[in-house]
């Protein structure tokens, strides 16, 4: 494990022309400013999608490039201090990112991305930068990863405490920031029926045992952001058994890109 710096807006421009020369793989942190319930950051996404990469990039041959804090969230738009960006804005953005880090001679990247909304403008990214300039990418989901370990450490708890606003996010961000965890806020979770449909995430419903997708803000069917899940789990060692386990499977990933052969995709046809 590396004790130097990985975090790329902590570098001079000198230090960081010295690490490039190794041609690390380029972690991208992207997340969003959303309401997450009374009790927990707005920043939750992007702050945990940071931490997470910063501590994989100490792991392996890679740098972690500044977080892009903001993302599409248009469904949690109406909750206070929640920002809304254009999912083309991710894109153009992500594409910018890897033209200018490829300049440097890097050609493998992984978006770490703690948004499920930012998923489509990043594909379109990727595959764009895949057939423009032959890199390799992948995309690793931080709150997604962790789901793998809910049912082991949480037990039967797990599946009453899982949603937005709960877990994972309470027990990781009580060990992170635990004077950010406001525990005494926290609320149970829950959606209202929507037009007396049942809905089974923030994008989807129940129609005669068929799922179905549907397009709300999430004010209309609840009025905390807590989507789901019960925050008296909540849990700094599982939140550091979580973290860690995350930030090795990110570097495992690193190691796993970094051996790909450097065929051209563009060639393929």
């Amino acid at each position: 494990m590396t004790t130097k710096e990985t975090h790329l807006g902590m570098l001079s421009s000198a230090e960081a022309e010295e690490r490039l020369k190794s041609r690390p793989v380029i972690l991208l942190p992207f997340g969003a400013q959303e309401g997450h319930g009374p009790h927990l950051p707005l920043g939750a996404d992007y702050l945990v999608a940071e931490a997470i990469a910063v501590r994989a990039s100490r792991q392996c041959n890679a740098l972690v490039a500044p977080v892009m804090p903001y993302g599409y969230a248009p469904h949690f738009r109406n909750f206070h201090g929640g920002v809304s960006t254009r999912p083309e804005i991710t894109q153009m953005l992500a594409e910018d990112l890897m033209a200018g880090f490829h300049r440097f001679g890097c050609d493998r990247f992984i978006f770490v991305d703690n948004h499920a909304h930012n998923d489509a403008p990043l594909e379109v990214a990727a595959r764009a930068m895949q057939d423009r300039l032959g890199v390799k990418l992948a995309h690793f989901y931080p709150w997604r990863v962790m789901t793998a370990w809910g049912p082991e450490l949480f037990g039967d708890r797990w599946a009453s405490s899982f949603g937005h606003g709960a877990e994972p996010n309470n027990s990781v961000m009580l060990y992170l920031w635990p004077e950010r965890y406001l525990k005494d806020r926290a609320v149970k979770g829950g959606m209202r029926p929507l037009g007396g449909l049942k809905l089974t995430s923030s994008r989807t419903a129940s129609l005669d045992a068929v799922t179905i997708g549907l397009y709300f803000d999430i004010d209309q069917v609840n009025d905390t952001g807590v989507t789901g899940g019960d925050p008296s789990v909540a849990d700094a060692k599982i939140g550091e058994i979580l973290v860690d386990r995350t930030a090795a499977a990110l570097a495992k990933l690193v190691g796993w890109i970094e051996k790909l052969p450097a065929e051209d995709s563009r060639r393929r046809r």
